[in-house]
């Protein structure tokens, strides 16, 4: 059964947390969501979205949303797990949603909208609901690398909203 809210949820004052090799999918809310003041988090190799051999969706409304004046919040994988690369694929909403003073946030070598099948060496167009990356309210100097791959959604790849600055 889904969790009622988030799947992983870090909020208040909390500082340098990590989330590594974890499946986050199936969730009411986020996947994965850092809320108030929390910092400097890492989050490494997850998914959140797709079952764990992204043959299909197992949605969460969100992938992962940072939000209120979550700042300076790293999203990457690690060479060193089963998770091959950071997915946020297959969401009813948005893949990844950044809102409030969200600051300096960095998203490296993301798949968001597609999925990669590790078994056949193919990445799959596996659609969020609406945005694969959605920006809202005064949340700036946010980084998207141009490894990462934003493709397949329903609506926009990446949509802007409000005062959002982007690097």
């Amino acid at each position: 059964a889904p969790n009622g809210q988030n799947g992983i949820l870090i909020e208040g004052n909390a500082i340098h947390a990590t989330i590594r090799t974890s499946v986050c999918s199936g969730n009411i809310e986020s996947g994965i969501a850092l809320a108030g003041n929390s910092s400097y988090t890492t989050i490494e190799s997850v998914i959140c979205g797709p079952s764990t051999n992204y043959s299909t969706p197992v949605s969460n409304k969100y992938g992962i949303t940072i939000t209120d004046d979550a700042n300076n919040n790293t999203i990457d994988f690690t060479h060193n797990s089963v998770i091959r690369k950071s997915v946020f694929s297959g969401n009813t909403k948005h893949g990844i949603q950044l809102l409030g003073n969200s600051k300096y946030n960095s998203f490296y070598s993301d798949f968001v909208g597609v999925a990669y099948v590790e078994k056949t060496d193919d990445v799959v167009v596996m659609s969020n609901g609406a945005n694969g990356v959605f920006l809202d309210g005064a949340t700036n100097h946010n980084t998207i690398t141009d490894k990462s791959i934003i493709s397949g959604n329903i609506e926009w790849g990446v949509y802007f909203n409000a005062l959002t600055v982007v690097e």
